[in-house]
């Protein structure tokens, strides 16, 4: 009788954990649904984090010549939950707050439109064409260049920037370069000390294993320790200078992820 009694109270407890089990699931299930998790970081597992709220509605990213949203191309490196990732934020409708810095200059080469620049540099070896013609910086020990309403070719690494494009304005250590029209502006790889953008939109950014620190929504804050880190549909500015915060956004996301030894978050 002992026996059986203790078996029905082992049952019931047993079905009641298993219940319990059942409900909790359930429970967490809706939460993810209503984007309650507010974030967290599980060591070796994939982790998906809904810091959603709060923010506002998804800025656009459309192809120039198609007039829509092209997505991610499919990269043959990337991890099946990275492609599940990337086809999920592309249809996302939320950005979140973000505040990326990182130790290291990341290679971008894109097509943005910039609504004001400004590149400090002493490279005065470089050459800088506007309109076909050379920029004329005889006798400057530096210069501060300000570049508005710029449209076109973007490239960026640890060798200088690259620009191929047209510009509304230019400024040259304060004095206006202005012609009525756009100006066609072009050079390569000029060496700089600081770049300072307003305002630019970027589908992805993707820097490489390096020291940094990743703030999301305001939920969620990651220190990057020699880890590689991607932001998805950017909107904000960029800084890119020199030391350990050597590159930094700041703006909005649709999603973000950082890939390491131990740990692969993403945020969205």
């Amino acid at each position: 009788m002992y026996d059986q009694n203790s078996k029905k109270v082992s049952n019931f407890k047993l079905y009641l954990v298993i219940g319990l089990l059942v409900i909790g699931a359930i429970a967490l299930v809706f939460v993810f649904k209503d984007g309650l998790i507010t974030g967290g970081v599980v060591a070796g597992t994939p982790i998906s984090v809904d810091a959603t709220s709060g923010g506002s509605s998804t800025s656009s990213f459309f192809d120039s010549s198609s007039g829509t949203d092209t997505g991610f191309a499919e990269d043959a490196n990337d991890k099946p939950l990275e492609k599940v990732f990337k086809r999920e934020i592309s249809q996302g409708n939320r950005d979140v707050p973000i505040t990326l810095t990182f130790n290291k200059v990341p290679t971008l080469t894109k097509k943005v439109d910039v609504k004001h620049m400004e590149l400090v540099f002493d490279d005065l070896t470089t050459s800088i064409q506007v309109n076909n013609d050379r920029l004329q910086l005889q006798n400057l020990k530096a210069v501060t260049l300000d570049i508005e309403n710029f449209n076109g070719d973007f490239a960026l690494s640890s060798l200088g920037l690259s620009l191929t494009g047209n510009a509304r304005r230019i400024g040259v250590n304060g004095v206006a370069l202005e012609s009525g029209k756009d100006m066609e502006i072009s050079f390569s790889n000029l060496a700089f000390k600081k770049l300072n953008i307003d305002a630019v939109q970027l589908k992805d950014v993707v820097v490489p294993s390096g020291e940094g620190e990743l703030q999301v929504g305001g939920k969620l804050t990651y220190k990057l320790e020699n880890e590689r880190a991607a932001v998805y549909y950017f909107t904000g500015s960029m800084v890119v200078g020199a030391g350990d915060a050597a590159f930094k956004l700041t703006g909005t996301t649709r999603g973000a992820s950082v890939d390491g030894d131990v740990v692969t978050i993403s945020v969205k």
